[in-house]
């Protein structure tokens, strides 16, 4: 690539990006990361449709090589999955005057990967939440601000919102325990 040319590509950081979000699109058997990054593709085509923005210049920035190569189609679609989506893609970009696509390297797209793991953690959370409710039978009260749950060696310390589990001492995150123990006292206090 000429010099030229490399400056009249603007880099990530001059983009004007109009738009950011996150969300997670399913999880399961035939849940992929392709699959995520055409449904993040598909939902931002869309959003900009509701905008009234199908006759601006835009181009779609990606930091999945594939996604980006299949639709300047340079890769085949091989996987019926993907078809499907790369079909709705298609169709979808057909209402636009020009559009054009980019591929990011992943250690260039910091944005991206940032919003990718808040996803992935608001998931988590959401999660270890979902359990916790499970396990607010099994609370048991040691002494003030100190619990734990039946058949766990593992002690809820709600003066600092701590639990000796690995998940917490790994993530520094609510856990399924400590989230239980707030629910259970939560309960208490509310009867």
């Amino acid at each position: 690539m000429s010099e030229a040319n490399r400056k009249a590509k603007p880099s990530v950081n001059e983009v004007n990006i109009i738009k950011k979000d996150y969300g997670i699109v399913g999880s399961g058997v035939g849940m992929t990361n392709n699959v995520a990054e055409y449904s993040a593709a598909i939902n931002a085509i869309e959003w900009l449709r509701e905008q009234g923005l199908t006759g601006e210049k835009v181009t779609l920035l990606s930091d999945s090589q594939l996604l980006i190569f299949q639709l300047q189609k340079r890769y085949a679609v091989q996987s019926d999955r993907l078809r499907l989506l790369y079909d709705q893609l298609i169709e979808n970009l057909k209402a636009f005057r020009k559009i054009s696509f980019r591929w990011i390297p992943r250690e260039q797209n910091y944005e991206a990967d940032a919003l990718s793991r808040e996803a992935y953690q608001q998931t988590q959370n959401e999660r270890r939440k979902e359990r916790g409710e499970e396990l607010v039978k099994d609370v048991v009260k040691i002494e003030d601000n100190l619990f734990k749950i039946k058949g766990k060696e593992y002690v809820i310390n709600l003066y600092d919102n701590s639990c000796t589990c690995p998940d917490f001492v790994k993530r520094r995150r609510r856990c399924k325990h400590l989230w239980a123990v707030l629910f259970a006292t939560e309960a208490k206090y509310e009867a």
